[in-house]
């Protein structure tokens, strides 16, 4: 039997909370951790053997792909919290997750040279794009054929259909935190300094 391991356990808030019963007397001081999971909505999605290390949900918030120390990604039915689908393409641990806005595309990172840009529709890997041995946040830009990378202080572009860089932004400090803005614009962080916002041509 395969064990499961300690750290490994997923944890996913679902928007709608179920309604508060009506209260015959008067509450507890403070809420209990479970009446708390309760109230949120929490389940606990179990699967992985290592540590979780990276999440991202589908557009359509259907799916959740959660990325780990074991190297495997596992795809969640997020309405059920079912195992869809567990993938196997990286020799390291996962790093980063992120899904194109328009549904057609997951990119992983994990520490290794290469990214896996993966099919959504036959959930095989489409292409390698070498995005270095740090990467460690990915996004992608909202017309879906560009996603970013961030390697340390460095931000590079990359074209999802071919693989082949585009442009590259050399930061300050390291990133720490990557988003993609609606307008295109590329939000970073870093542990030292304030998020600053990225333009990427």
């Amino acid at each position: 039997m395969q064990q499961i391991h300690p750290a490994a356990l997923l944890i996913a808030t679902i928007a709608h909370a179920p309604a508060a019963p009506a209260q015959t007397a008067a509450p507890a001081k403070g809420p209990t951790p479970m009446r708390a999971a309760a109230e949120i909505g929490m389940r606990t999605f179990k699967g992985h053997t290592d540590g979780v290390t990276a999440l991202a949900f589908s557009p359509d918030g259907k799916i959740l792909a959660s990325g780990s120390g074991d190297r495997s990604i596992i795809l969640w039915d997020v309405a059920s919290g079912t195992i869809l689908r567990r993938l196997h393409g990286h020799t390291a641990a996962i790093t980063a997750l992120c899904f194109a806005p328009d549904g057609s595309r997951l990119v992983s990172t994990a520490g290794e040279p290469f990214a896996d840009i993966w099919n959504t529709g036959s959930w095989k890997i489409e292409r390698l794009c070498p995005v270095g041995l740090g990467a460690s946040e990915a996004a992608f830009l909202p017309d879906s054929a560009t996603f970013a990378t961030a390697d340390g202080t460095t931000m590079n572009t990359w074209d999802a259909a071919t693989g082949e860089a585009k442009a590259s932004i050399h930061l300050p400090a390291n990133i720490s935190a990557l988003l993609a803005l609606p307008d295109g614009l590329l939000l970073t962080g870093d542990i030292s300094t304030k998020a600053e916002p990225a333009v990427a041509a």
